[in-house]
């Protein structure tokens, strides 16, 4: 169930029109590529040993289960640089709420695409917090959501086009009686009618650099 609200909320409501093959192609934004230079860095200079131990630490540390924690280190399509980078975005989401949340939808993918998805997705809800939140607690609703200090509703869409479709139709138009504040993170371009639909809905549609 978790798989197909990722491909109908996440891939498609994002996906710019693009279709989900286009979309595994796309390089990282220019933003994101400090993060995860960084992190990948990181993982090249640590032994894999201790990579392992420091994410099931930090994810047991979370309040993940030990099932849950066993079954994403063991996951076919979460290379060691992919698990790391997500458990090194939850770890600096310092003090937020609900990060362990984050566990069944990492699970569910099916895909190399979808687990980039999923932790880009993470990676650029913690700029947010560090940068334009902070983000008090997270959840899950077929995507990643944040909830800001000031109850704003903040969603990270981790692609680079985005064209009003009718499940971007329909995703937003569901949470709008989530929040007074909704803001929509994109990090490249959206079309001129996505930037007037989700106006007159009510959401802010922020461009992250």
């Amino acid at each position: 169930m978790l798989a197909r609200r990722l491909d109908e909320v996440a891939w498609a409501a994002f996906s710019g029109g693009l279709g989900v093959a286009a979309l595994k192609a796309l390089a990282p934004a220019t933003s994101l590529i400090t993060a995860t230079a960084s992190a990948s860095d990181w993982v090249w200079e640590t032994p894999p040993g201790d990579l392992r131990v420091y994410n099931e630490h930090t994810l047991l540390g979370l309040g993940a289960s030990q099932q849950d924690v066993d079954r994403f280190l063991r996951h076919p399509f979460y290379t060691l640089s992919l698990q790391t980078r997500l458990v090194k975005a939850l770890d600096a989401l310092s003090g937020v709420a609900g990060r362990a949340d984050i566990m069944p939808l990492a699970l569910s993918v099916t895909s190399t695409g979808q687990a980039r998805f999923v932790v880009e997705s993470a990676e650029m809800l913690a700029r947010i917090h560090a940068e334009d939140g902070p983000v008090q607690r997270m959840s899950v609703d077929g995507t990643l959501i944040g909830w800001g200090d000031d109850a704003a509703l903040l969603v990270p869409a981790p692609v680079d086009a985005l064209s009003w479709s009718e499940p971007l139709d329909g995703f937003a138009s569901r949470l709008v009686g989530a929040a007074p504040t909704r803001r929509l993170y994109v990090r490249g371009a959206a079309t001129t009618l996505a930037q007037e639909q989700l106006s007159a809905l009510g959401w802010t549609l922020v461009a992250w650099p």
